[in-house]
């Protein structure tokens, strides 16, 4: 994960980036494998946009 400053310079706040890179998993297939890390990663997003919430932070989704 990385996190960016927000482009546009009436935004406060930054961007998260995720990216990965693995080699094949023995008995997945790509979109299997692609489609668990969605779902993983949209769980940990749901997370920081509560934290963020709760801190009285603005999250853009």
């Amino acid at each position: 994960m990385t996190v960016l400053p927000e482009k546009e310079e009436d935004q406060q706040g930054c961007r998260l980036v995720w990216a990965f890179e693995c080699e094949p998993v023995q008995g997945w297939s790509k979109d299997g494998l692609l489609g668990y890390l969605d779902g993983a990663v949209k769980g940990i997003a749901a997370r920081i946009e509560a934290a963020a919430d709760s801190a009285g932070g603005d999250v853009a989704a």
